[in-house]
């Protein structure tokens, strides 16, 4: 069934961290299996998606679909994929409204208590280690204890994805516990296995936190270079994202790695380490960044399906003046464009 590859082609894009792809395979893959009635298999997606919209820091969004289709599992009594959704629930929670901590948790012990009684040692090993990512602040003890037990499970099994992801939970407990050098050879270890299985998105991760931990060591030259490296990967990740809103929802939670990257240069630059073109080029290149989403938002709505600029006017007469200013201005737009691009 074509659903069904479908959905498959986005699970597997998804943990390739090229994630426009992922939602373009799960839009057409829920629209199949609700053409063919399955309720289930329809909901599932909806909770692939929302959990693709976390990585895009689509918050709300994930949020919303989780939680819908939770409710769908609930009325068709599938307690396990009910679960699996609330993990997404929670996890959105945490991040959108931090406030709401105590009802993220009773989401998440209430979805792992479900997966151990449904004998799903994968899903309740994962839901251990979204609740150990909550715990992180509070109990990081208890986090390290839940990714200490999950990571030898998910090696065992086969499943690096899943132990690259415990690994991670790993290195965060130990950071949170102030064990920075533990933390830091973690996080090297990591950074390392991360690349090697092309995960961009947790690449970066890493080299954000390595080069914070640069930073609170004093060594800036590195600190630098981690940033730098960073923002590679997030290039890379940004750069397979086709529409522009997922574009600059995904890069919001990761302009800290340019600031800084901007910042520890400034101060090379004070201390004599660095050179005034070297952090005119970093600023620009940023100022850039931010200027080709704005533009490339805005002529993103210029030209939306079923727009003025995309329908003839009634009667076949052809474009309106209305129309054709619009089409000068998309114009206008793509020479600034490409002008932008060539000067990065």
């Amino acid at each position: 069934m074509a659903a069904v590859a479908a959905s498959n082609l986005g699970v597997l894009a998804y943990y390739l961290g090229r994630y426009g792809e992922a939602l373009s395979e799960y839009e057409e893959a829920r629209e199949g299996f609700a053409r063919a009635g399955s309720e289930a298999q329809r909901a599932m997606v909806s909770d692939n998606i929302a959990e693709t919209y976390l990585e895009l820091n689509l918050l709300a969004e994930s949020h919303d679909l989780a939680e819908e289709a939770a409710g769908t599992f609930q009325r068709l009594n599938l307690p396990g994929h009910r679960a699996r959704a609330e993990l997404n629930q929670a996890r959105a929670l945490l991040r959108e409204r931090p406030q709401r901590l105590e009802a993220a948790l009773e989401l998440l012990r209430r979805a792992r208590e479900t997966l151990t009684a449904q004998g799903d040692p994968v899903w309740t090993h994962l839901a251990g280690l979204d609740l150990a990512g909550a715990l992180l602040p509070s109990d990081p003890a208890e986090a390290l204890r839940l990714a200490d037990e999950a990571r030898p499970f998910f090696r065992g099994a086969g499943l690096d994805h899943y132990e690259t992801y415990a690994r991670w939970v790993r290195a965060e407990a130990l950071l949170a516990a102030e064990r920075g050098p533990e933390a830091a050879q973690e996080f090297e270890r990591l950074v390392t296995r991360a690349e090697n299985l092309n995960l961009s998105d947790l690449a970066a991760r890493c080299r954000l936190r390595l080069g914070r931990l640069a930073e609170l060591r004093g060594d800036r030259a590195r600190a630098r270079q981690e940033y730098d490296r960073a923002l590679v990967w997030v290039e890379t990740t940004r750069a397979s994202l086709k529409a522009d809103d997922f574009r600059a929802a995904f890069i919001e939670d990761k302009q800290a790695a340019f600031a800084r990257s901007v910042e520890l240069t400034l101060a090379a630059v004070e201390a004599g380490e660095s050179t005034p073109d070297e952090l005119l080029l970093r600023v620009e290149r940023w100022k850039a960044r931010i200027l080709l989403d704005y533009l490339a938002a805005g002529e993103q709505k210029r030209t939306a399906p079923g727009s003025p600029a995309e329908t003839p006017a009634a009667g076949g007469a052809g474009a309106t003046a209305a129309t054709r200013a619009l089409d000068e201005r998309r114009g206008a737009l793509r020479e600034e464009l490409a002008l932008l691009h060539r000067r990065i």
